[in-house]
C-alpha cells in the first residue's frame, strides 16, 4: 500500500485561476468590500495631506528651480522626508484595512461574517498588523537606502579622482562611463534582490491576521512559506506566480488611476491651465481649490475598486501555498473557507 506522503499533490493553482477567484470572491460581497477599502483609503489621503501641508507647505516651489541654489537641498530633503512619511502613513493605514478584508475574505463561505463581525474579529489582530508593516516598511527603506548608497560609490570614486587631477580627457570620458556602467550594474542587481525580498515577505499580512503571529515570525513565516522547490516547473513556482500576480496588480492599479485622474485635467482645462498665483509645492498646477480637492477624492475612491482585489488575489495564493507545504498551519489558527 503506497503511503501516504507519496501521494501525488495537486499541481498549484495557475495564474488565471487565481485572478479568476478573487475576481469571484470581490463580486459576492462587492459593497462591503468597498466600503472597507474606500473608509481606509481616504483616511490615508487625509493624514497624507496634513503630512505634506506640516512637512512641505512653507517650501516655495521656486526652491526646485535652479539644482545650484542653497535652498535646493533643503527643498530637496523636506520632499524626501514628506515621501517617506507619505508612504509610512499610507502603509500603516492600510494595514488595519487590509486587516479588515482579509478575515472577511479568508472567512467566505456557508458562515461567512457580517462586516461588523469581520471588523470584530480582525481587530485585535491591528497591533500586530502595523508593527508588522511597520517592520516591513523600515526593512524595505534600509535595503532602498543601501542600495542607493552602494550604486553611488563608483559616482563619488570619479569625483574624487577628478578633484585629485588624476584624470582628463578621454581618460575621465572612459571613467564616466565605467561609474555609470557601474552604478546601472548596482542599482539592477539591487532591485532585484529588493523585489526578491518583498515578494518572500509578501504574505506576512496573512501570516498576523489569519494565523495570530507576531511582527517578526510573520515575515519568518512568509519566507517559509515562500521558499520554493527546485524539482517544481517554473511557471509553478511560488516567485514566478506572485511577481506575475504583482505585475497584474500594479497594471490594473495603473489602468484605474488613469481613469480617476480624468477630472484633474478636466478641472486644469475648465481652469485654463491653473492659475499662476496659486502655485505651490502642493498645488504645482496652481488649481482652484474647489475644483483640485473634489477631483483628489474622486480618485482616492475610484482606486478603492482595486484595494479588495489585491487583498482577494493574495489571500487565494496564500491557501494555494498552503495546500503544497509541509509546514502546517496552526492548529489554533480559524478555518479558512473555501474559494
Amino acid at each position: 500500500m503506497p503511503h501516504a506522503a507519496c501521494q501525488t499533490r495537486p499541481r498549484p493553482r495557475p495564474i488565471p485561476e487565481i485572478l479568476e477567484a478573487a475576481g469571484r470572491i470581490c463580486l459576492e460581497r462587492p459593497l462591503d468590500y468597498y466600503l472597507v477599502a474606500a473608509v481606509t483609503l481616504l483616511t490615508s489621503w487625509t493624514m497624507n495631506q496634513i503630512v505634506r501641508v506640516w512637512t512641505i507647505g512653507g517650501v516655495p516651489l521656486g526652491a526646485l528651480e535652479d539644482p545650484r541654489a542653497p535652498e535646493f537641498l533643503h527643498a530637496l530633503g523636506h520632499l524626501f522626508g514628506a515621501g517617506v512619511a507619505d508612504g509610512m502613513v499610507y502603509a500603516l493605514v492600510n494595514s488595519v484595512g487590509g486587516a479588515v478584508l482579509i478575515m472577511l475574505v479568508a472567512r467566505r463561505g456557508e458562515r461567512r461574517p457580517s462586516l461588523t463581525e469581520g471588523i470584530v474579529l480582525a481587530a485585535p489582530r491591528f497591533g500586530p498588523a502595523i508593527l508588522s508593516t511597520l517592520l516591513f516598511f523600515l526593512s524595505m527603506a534600509c535595503l532602498i537606502g543601501l542600495a542607493g548608497a552602494v550604486a553611488g560609490l563608483p559616482l563619488v570614486g570619479l569625483a574624487g579622482g577628478m578633484a585629485a587631477g588624476i584624470a582628463g580627457g578621454p581618460i575621465l570620458l572612459a571613467l564616466r562611463l565605467l561609474a555609470s556602467l557601474a552604478t546601472l550594474g548596482a542599482m539592477v542587481v539591487f532591485g532585484l534582490a529588493i523585489l526578491y525580498v518583498w515578494l518572500r515577505w509578501a504574505l506576512y499580512p496573512q501570516a498576523v491576521v489569519l494565523e495570530g503571529r507576531g511582527p517578526l515570525a510573520a515575515l519568518q513565516r512568509s519566507a517559509a512559506l515562500t521558499r520554493d522547490d527546485p524539482s517544481v516547473p517554473w511557471v509553478d513556482r511560488y516567485l514566478v506566480r506572485a511577481g506575475a500576480l504583482t505585475a497584474c496588480m500594479v497594471l490594473l492599479q495603473a489602468v484605474v488611476g488613469a481613469f480617476g485622474s480624468a477630472p484633474y485635467g478636466i478641472g486644469l482645462l475648465l481652469s485654463q491651465g491653473g492659475d499662476p498665483s496659486r502655485t505651490s509645492i502642493l498645488n504645482p498646477t496652481g488649481m482652484p481649490l474647489p475644483m483640485l480637492i473634489p477631483s483628489e477624492i474622486f480618485s482616492v475612491l475610484v482606486r478603492a475598486a482595486v484595494f479588495p482585489i489585491s487583498v482577494a488575489v493574495f489571500v487565494v495564493l496564500y491557501e494555494d501555498v498552503l495546500t503544497h507545504r509541509e509546514t502546517p498551519m496552526r492548529e489554533d489558527a480559524p478555518v479558512i473557507g473555501k474559494p
